[in-house]
C-alpha cells in the first residue's frame, strides 16, 4: 500500500493584530527564527495611548467625585448610582489599556517565520489584512489522503516507510499517529510522525508505504 503525500507542520501560528491601525515596525523577516512571546510587529500607538490617557484622567475625576460624595448622607439609590458610574469608568480604562496592548504583536509559538503579508511601513491594516505565519519546524509530519478501501489498511501506531522526492536514495521511517474519521474532498487524512526530520522542508512531496 502506497499513498502520495507531503511534509506539513502540526503547529502553525497565524499572528494577527487585534485592532486596525498603522504599521510602524515589522521586526522579523521570512526565515527568521522566533521564540514564543517575542515582539514581531507593532502598530502606531498614538491614538490608543491618547485614548488611554483621556480615560485615566476621567477616572481620576470620577474617583475624586466619588470619594467626595461618600462624605455626604446618600440614599441607597445615590450610592449605587455613583458606584456604577465609577465602575463604568474603570471598565473604559481597562478597554483602553487592552486596545493599547493590541498594538503590539507577539509570537505565540517557537518557530520560523514562513510568510509575512506584503505591507509598507505606515500603511493602515485591519486584523484580517495583515498576518505573520510562524511554523514550528520541529513539528513536521507527513500528511497523506486515503480512499475508503485504503484507509482500512492503516492503524494508529503502525510503522511505515517514507520516501521523499528530494532524497531518492534515503530511507525514512515513521509511525501513524492520526487517521481521519470523516473524509473531506481529498479523502481520509492520514498523519505519520517522521523519525528523522533532518533536511526536510515544508511541502516536500513523498510517499508513505507499508
Amino acid at each position: 500500500m502506497t499513498l502520495n503525500g507531503k511534509v506539513v507542520p502540526e503547529k502553525v501560528a497565524y499572528l494577527k493584530f487585534g485592532i486596525s491601525g498603522m504599521v510602524r515596525v515589522i521586526k522579523v523577516a521570512v526565515g527568521d527564527p522566533v521564540k514564543k512571546g517575542q515582539l514581531v510587529a507593532s502598530l502606531d500607538k498614538t491614538e490608543a495611548q491618547t485614548f488611554l490617557d483621556k480615560t485615566l484622567k476621567l477616572y481620576d475625576l470620577q474617583r475624586a467625585e466619588f470619594d467626595e460624595k461618600q462624605k455626604e448622607k446618600l440614599t441607597e439609590y445615590q450610592k449605587r448610582r455613583y458606584q456604577d458610574e465609577l465602575d463604568i469608568t474603570i471598565k473604559v480604562v481597562e478597554l483602553a489599556k487592552a486596545d493599547l496592548d493590541k498594538t503590539d504583536l507577539y509570537a505565540s509559538i517557537d518557530g520560523v517565520v514562513a510568510d509575512i503579508s506584503q505591507v509598507n511601513q505606515n500603511e493602515n491594516v485591519t486584523p484580517a489584512g495583515f498576518v505573520i505565519i510562524v511554523v514550528d519546524t520541529n513539528s513536521y509530519v507527513f500528511e497523506a489522503y486515503a480512499h475508503d478501501i485504503e484507509i482500512t489498511k492503516f492503524q494508529i501506531g503502525q510503522k511505515v516507510a517514507l520516501n521523499f522526492t528530494p532524497f531518492p536514495d534515503r530511507n525514512f521511517f515513521g509511525t501513524v499517529k492520526y487517521i481521519g474519521l470523516v473524509p473531506d474532498k481529498e479523502g481520509y487524512r492520514v498523519i505519520a510522525e517522521i523519525q528523522d526530520k533532518a533536511g526536510l522542508l515544508l511541502g516536500f512531496s513523498g510517499k508513505i508505504s507499508f
